[in-house]
């Protein structure tokens, strides 16, 4: 799964992938914190609940079960923070 920030939540990429989780910039790769996304040197952190507002996530039949297997997973990787968000690989 690749997340796109944009200026009002996100857009979702490869959504059905939840064994990879990532955060593109797109083109301009630029790393600015907003309320859905944050950066912690290599990091990224996606808000749980910007990813549980895509609104994609309620027309794709099984997209919440999976994103909640895959977050119960990273939290027992300790890539949760106790604020919800969720660690993700920065790609530019």
């Amino acid at each position: 799964m690749v997340i796109v920030p944009r200026d009002e939540g996100l857009d979702v990429l490869e959504p059905m992938d939840f064994r990879r989780f990532s955060v593109s910039a797109g083109p301009t790769a630029e790393r600015r914190s907003t309320a859905v996304v944050s950066y912690d040197g290599d990091a990224a952190w996606v808000a749980e609940a910007a990813l549980r507002a895509w609104p994609g996530g309620t027309e794709i039949a099984g997209w919440q079960d999976g994103l909640s297997a895959m977050i119960a997973y990273a939290r027992t990787k300790g890539w949760v923070r106790a604020d919800g968000a969720v660690r993700a690989h920065f790609e530019p």
